[in-house]
């Protein structure tokens, strides 16, 4: 199931309610262009953070927000973004093991795509996402299409079972 939400204006208490009403979500998509409240919170991704408790054991259905998730983007206008909390939703889903995720119930997040319309992409805070990358991660800065197939960086031999991250900053003249 697919959830894209472009230009309403919801609390991040709201919409993090909201996503725990579809369980089956497998992708997301949120563009907050033209909204005076930015639902992409530290709250909302700490939410959306697989924390250790949650994969020690069989979690509870509510205890994780929306576990089938698979494909995340994500387009911010605003110059405020919690960077940190960003990179640890996105490395607490990367789960490359299927039967660890079957164990726990949680899809791995196989996406990615974070533009920003009015900031520059901090590099450093991004650099564990680099690391990622030698373990089957795809990442780039820079790509025209979000649905093209180029490579962004040299592909790693795992890449196939890995996740495609694409980070733009401001100065990004793709769609």
């Amino acid at each position: 199931m697919t959830l894209s939400i472009s230009g309403i204006t919801i609390s991040d208490r709201d919409f993090i309610d909201a996503l725990y009403l579809l369980p089956s979500l497998t992708k997301l998509t949120f563009d907050d262009f033209r909204t005076i409240v930015h639902p992409i919170t530290s709250l909302f991704l700490s939410s959306l953070t697989l924390h250790d408790s949650d994969s020690d054991s069989v979690p509870e259905p509510r205890s994780i927000l929306v576990p089938n998730l698979c494909a995340l983007s994500i387009k911010c206008h605003g110059t405020s973004f919690d960077d940190s909390a960003f990179v640890d939703a996105v490395t607490s889903r990367w789960l490359p093991d299927p039967s660890y995720t079957a164990a726990i119930g949680v899809a791995s997040l196989r996406s990615v795509v974070l533009r920003f319309r009015e900031r520059e992409v901090d590099e450093d805070v991004y650099r564990g996402l680099y690391e990622l990358d030698k373990v089957g991660m795809r990442w780039g800065r820079r790509e025209v299409n979000e649905e093209a197939d180029m490579p962004l960086r040299a592909r790693s031999n795992l890449e196939r079972m890995g996740m495609r991250v694409v980070i733009t900053g401001k100065d990004f003249m793709g769609v």
